[in-house]
């Protein structure tokens, strides 16, 4: 393989080729040149330069499915797990995101088919065990995807991992790779310099939220970034689950916060300690804390109530999953009085102190 070409639809974005160093891309002069091209990642603006390796070859090793999934596609293919090219080249007609890699991308209706059975379809799929035995699903409406006059439009996305340069071995903070994953203040950070600000308010409330939830699975893949012609913004949560109400499952958060890595054990300096790091205002972020805490109590026999009056019905991790977002809420709101009644007034006491400090130091 030369080359590789890279697909917005019809149109090509770029080159993928290979020289001793590995993989890079070259934009494509045509697309640079459209109105409303988009870059194909953050870490990569539109230029005509090519990008090297070290820049595009994690980018396009996060496109790829993980673990089990990946070492069955390698024996499939006949081909190395790290053979990231040529693992893409066999199935990157359909990635994550906007992109087709090596044909134009498929959106006519032209060859559409009904999928009028969608459980025989679940339960013929080869060599599944998740699914041995298990009849009840959930299908979700993807957030990359949108219908526009009857024609079926992909908009580009990318995770926060591709987004900071990781590979997706490095996806957790704490990990064995030698690479340090991914930490909320690098998250953050990238969300201040690339996105508008009201998004940095909405990671804020990503993070308060996977806390309540129990999320411990909450790595860098599973936040997500679209990517237009316009510029970039974050995209909305997805992939979301309840560590508590598994056995053995990890406790433990994917980034930690203020140094800690368990949802019960943080408490109002915690979060301050997390603000300051994050270039947040503590204020604020006790303030969102609260909030949140108070909305999830609030609303958690409602939602759970309309989980269980769908088609599948109720299931028996539905109510230990509402006890346990219950119980995190009721914990993080009784740990934010350590600052007193009222913890807002508490933390201007505790600024005005260490500011009255700085003076007599100066």
């Amino acid at each position: 393989m030369a080359t590789l070409s890279v697909y917005f639809e019809q149109r090509r974005v770029g080159t993928i080729d290979i020289d001793k160093n590995g993989p890079g891309f070259t934009y494509d002069p045509t697309w640079m040149g459209l109105r409303g091209a988009f870059p194909i990642s953050i870490t990569m603006p539109l230029r005509s330069e090519r990008i090297a390796s070290d820049t595009f070859l994690p980018w396009a090793a996060n496109l790829l499915p993980e673990s089990v999934q990946l070492r069955t596609l390698g024996q499939l293919l006949g081909m190395a797990r790290g053979d990231v090219i040529g693992l893409l080249s066999a199935i990157g007609g359909d990635t994550a995101g906007a992109l087709s890699i090596g044909q134009p991308g498929r959106t006519a209706s032209l060859h559409w088919r009904p999928i009028e059975d969608l459980e025989g379809l679940i339960e013929e799929l080869p060599s599944k065990p998740f699914l041995v035995g298990k009849r009840s699903y959930l299908l979700v409406k993807r957030f990359d995807r949108t219908e526009v006059s009857g024609r079926w439009r992909r908009l580009h996305q990318e995770d926060y991992c591709q987004a900071l340069g990781k590979p997706p071995s490095a996806k957790y903070e704490a990990n064995q790779t030698g690479i340090r994953g991914p930490a909320l203040e690098d998250m953050f950070e990238l969300t201040r310099r690339h996105m508008p600000s009201i998004d940095i308010v909405h990671l804020l409330d990503m993070v308060v939220v996977n806390v309540l939830a129990c999320n411990t699975d909450a790595h860098a893949k599973n936040y997500t970034i679209i990517i237009r012609g316009n510029g970039a913004s974050i995209a909305p949560m997805y992939d979301l689950m309840c560590g508590e109400v598994w056995e053995n499952v990890t406790k433990n958060l994917a980034q930690k916060i203020a140094g800690k890595s368990r949802g019960d054990h943080l408490n109002g300096r915690d979060w301050q300690q997390f603000a300051r790091e994050c270039g947040l205002n503590p204020r604020q972020v006790l303030d969102r804390v609260g909030t949140l805490a108070t909305s999830a109590l609030a609303e958690a026999e409602a939602a759970a109530s309309e989980v269980a009056a769908m088609p599948a019905g109720t299931h028996e991790v539905l109510d230990r999953t509402r006890e346990a977002v219950e119980r995190r809420a009721r914990i993080l709101l009784a740990q934010l009085q350590e600052l007193g009644d009222d913890p807002v007034k508490a933390v201007n006491k505790e600024e005005a102190a260490v500011a009255k400090q700085e003076c007599s130091v100066t």
